[in-house]
C-alpha cells in the first residue's frame, strides 16, 4: 500500500496527495490529441539537445580537413553550443517565469529549427561558430 506524500510551501501548509488515487484519476482520462502534440513537441526539444553532440562528431573530421581547423577551434566548436545552452536556459527560463511555460517553449522551439537550418549556410569557422552559439542559445529554452 502507498503511504500519501506530503507537498508544501512556506506560504502554504503541506497537502497530503494519496498515490492511489491520483494513479486512478491519471489511468481513467484518455490520451488526447493535445497532450500527444505537447509530447511531440517536447520530443522534438529532447532529440536537438542530444542531436547537438552526435551531429557534431561526425562533421568535425570534414570541417578540420575543408576549414584548415586547428585542435583548439575544434574544441571551441564543440564548446559554444554548450556555452549557448547554459545562457539559453538562464534567459528563457526567467522569461518563461513572466510569459508562461508555452509561449516561451515553443519561441525556443522555432528558433532552435531556424538557427539550426541558418547553420548549413555557414562559410567559415567564425560564422559557424555564431551560428552554433545561437542555436545553443535556442536550445537552452527547450532544455
Amino acid at each position: 500500500m502507498c503511504r500519501p506524500c506530503t507537498y508544501g510551501t512556506m506560504d502554504a501548509p503541506p497537502v497530503a496527495f494519496d498515490a492511489e488515487v491520483i494513479e486512478k484519476r491519471l489511468e481513467a482520462r484518455r490520451c488526447s490529441r493535445f497532450a500527444l502534440g505537447i509530447l511531440l513537441l517536447a520530443g522534438f526539444g529532447w532529440v536537438s539537445d542530444g542531436a547537438e553532440g552526435i551531429v557534431l562528431s561526425y562533421m568535425l573530421p570534414t570541417l578540420e580537413d575543408t576549414w584548415k581547423l586547428t585542435h583548439a577551434q575544434m574544441g571551441l566548436m564543440s564548446t559554444v553550443v554548450s556555452f549557448g545552452q547554459a545562457m539559453g536556459a538562464a534567459f528563457w527560463g526567467a522569461l518563461a517565469d513572466v510569459h508562461g511555460r508555452r509561449p516561451i517553449f515553443l519561441l525556443s522551439l522555432g528558433l532552435t529549427s531556424l538557427s539550426g537550418a541558418a547553420s548549413c549556410a555557414a562559410t567559415g569557422f567564425v560564422s559557424y561558430c555564431a551560428l552554433r552559439l545561437l542555436t545553443g542559445f535556442a536550445i537552452g529554452g527547450n532544455l
